[in-house]
């Protein structure tokens, strides 16, 4: 009996000793208030979260797309919805959303201004936003045979430094062979641009017609174009 207890004493000042021992190792892994432990915060300016600053504070980096990040006002968030040859919302498209022109900015598709024999003639006023728009628009003709076909397109009341050029091509009846007819362009500031086309006599120019108008240099929001289509006789 006297052994056992002898044994368990002994074992109790080995336990005490163990605990003591790694008191005394924390202890002496910190010296003078400084704390010698490894960190494990890697944070540095070469770190990977460098990367993901945002200069701006508009909440959009350059890895989540921000196309510049020193403007707050351009993100992939922002609104295409002012006029001004930028592209604010990072897509590579400039004023896309701008709805101060009804014809559109830059159309795949032509604006369908309708018969013109119907019509007898169309007017309109449009905005050549970026030195990039191209405005285009597409009418229906009848001719007949032994008829007098004239028509005449008119683009007037361009800016004073802007430079724009008129082109008209012929689609036929189906819409779908492209001719080009008629280009006009004076190469002067502020020009109007003129296109008289006759049909020749004994000859069916019945079809579609197209008008791209698009610039040579500036542009404009603020000032608009004028069309004029007519029929003559």
């Amino acid at each position: 009996m006297f052994f056992v207890v002898v044994l368990l004493a002994c074992g109790e000042r080995n336990i005490e000793s163990k605990e003591l021992k790694l008191e005394d190792y924390l202890e002496s892994d910190t010296q003078d208030g400084e704390d010698t432990t490894t960190s494990s915060d890697t944070s540095s300016p070469d770190n990977e979260e460098h990367e993901y600053l945002d200069n701006d504070g508009d909440g959009w980096s350059d890895d989540d797309g921000d196309c510049d990040d020193s403007d707050p006002a351009i993100n992939p968030g922002a609104e295409e919805e002012e006029c001004n040859g930028i592209d604010n919302d990072c897509d590579d498209a400039i004023d896309e959303d701008w709805d101060g022109d009804e014809y559109e900015f830059g159309d795949d598709e032509p604006y369908n201004l309708g018969n013109l024999d119907e019509a007898k003639s169309f007017e309109l006023e449009a905005y050549i936003s970026t030195e990039d728009d191209v405005d285009r628009y597409v009418f229906y003709a009848e001719d007949g045979w032994f008829d007098h076909f004239r028509f005449g397109i008119y683009l007037t009341n361009i800016p004073a430094d802007a430079d724009y050029e008129l082109n008209v091509a012929y689609l036929s009846q189906d819409g779908e062979e492209d001719s080009s007819l008629i280009s006009s362009h004076s190469g002067g500031l502020g020009q109007n641009e003129t296109i008289e086309f006759n049909g020749e006599f004994a000859s069916d120019d019945t079809g579609w017609y197209t008008i791209e108008v698009y610039s040579h240099e500036s542009s404009s929001c603020t000032d608009a174009y004028r069309l004029m289509v007519t029929m003559e006789w």
